[in-house]
């Protein structure tokens, strides 16, 4: 659409204003504007200066760049105090006097800037959930869940506003195409299994969000995924599987870390399927249960490294989690789904 404008500073290609604008289309003009030239990204950082600030350049739309239209409208937003008098120059310097005005329609009105800044908080819950699973530092895939859950909660909740009525097509839509990429990890239990994986959490997120039956059924598959593991390296499932002597030293810190950590509202715990007395012919149900009930510590360990220092005391466990955390969230970043 603005590929013409993009080489220098001719404005032929500029269109005709109209009443009612496309915000979106309107930064990503200014922004081509601003870079069509030395002299006019000169003249922007100049003004900037001479405010006081860091001069930055606004950022152009991409399409083979992710969340380029969120970086864009960010960046925009950020120095939107700068675009009028940048405009007003640039414009002020064009001698034909059609091509001033055209220049000069450019400047966002008050209103304009209102909705960029709406449609940004719409898409910074979008941006939000593709940072918590889309890194290379570590493995993401038990933040695919509750990153998908929290967005879809998020545009449910700004659905609901008045304020945000001109985005309802958009919303609705977005938020089907979420629902379906959630839907999709019902496809597969490497989603809840590796929540599982996560020290620091375990269940806790099923428990508190899914309610008693959806966290039933998904523990129940996850003791079936365990069962079959230990079996494979252990044999029946009636030999137990060996445990690791820990020092006093450790012991001792352990005990002091979960005293730091205790409150008031520690004071009722949480057991996740404690075995029967029936079931204590199943060492691979107790080694289940085991994990889930204890009090682990991630501290500032990262999961990948916790798991290699615990590989001894959960031996299966660990051998699930090189399989289930080695499980890329996604290919690439997600498109923002709005913006499709």
């Amino acid at each position: 659409m603005f590929d013409e404008l993009s080489a220098g500073e001719g404005d032929e290609g500029l269109p005709e204003v109209v009443e009612q604008r496309d915000e979106i289309g309107l930064i990503c003009l200014i922004s081509v504007k601003e870079q069509s030239s030395a002299k006019r990204k000169a003249v922007f950082q100049k003004i900037q200066r001479e405010a006081g600030i860091r001069p930055r350049q606004l950022l152009g739309d991409m399409p083979v760049r992710w969340s380029s239209t969120y970086v864009m409208l960010d960046r925009a937003e950020t120095l939107k105090e700068f675009v009028e008098p940048f405009l007003h120059y640039i414009a002020g310097d064009e001698k034909d006097r059609k091509r001033r005005q055209k220049l000069s329609d450019l400047i966002p009105t008050k209103k304009e800037w209102i909705r960029v800044s709406l449609f940004l908080k719409l898409l910074t819950r979008a941006e939000n959930a593709q940072q918590a699973f889309s890194t290379d530092q570590g493995p993401t895939l038990h933040l695919a869940i509750p990153a998908l859950e929290a967005l879809h909660a998020a545009w449910s909740k700004c659905r609901n506003q008045s304020k945000y009525s001109d985005f309802f097509p958009a919303l609705d839509a977005a938020i089907e195409k979420v629902s379906e990429y959630y839907n999709k990890t019902s496809e597969s239990e490497v989603y809840t299994f590796s929540m599982l994986l996560d020290p620091s959490k375990k269940a806790t997120h099923l428990q508190k969000y899914w309610g008693q039956e959806l966290t039933k059924k998904a523990l129940t598959q996850a003791e079936g995924t365990y069962k079959a593991r230990y079996i494979e390296m252990y044999g029946d499932g009636r030999t137990a599987a060996p445990t690791s002597q820990k020092s006093a030293h450790s012991s001792k810190l352990n005990h002091l870390l979960r005293e730091l950590s205790d409150s008031d509202d520690d004071d009722i715990e949480i057991k996740i399927g404690t075995p029967s007395a029936a079931e204590q012919g199943k060492p691979w149900l107790r080694d289940f249960h085991g994990y889930l009930n204890s009090t682990d510590i991630l501290g500032n360990m990262s999961i990948v490294g916790w798991w290699g220092l615990n590989a001894s005391r959960y031996p299966v466990w660990a051998s699930l989690a090189r399989d289930y955390l080695a499980v890329m969230a996604v290919g690439t970043p997600f498109r923002v789904a709005s913006c499709e």
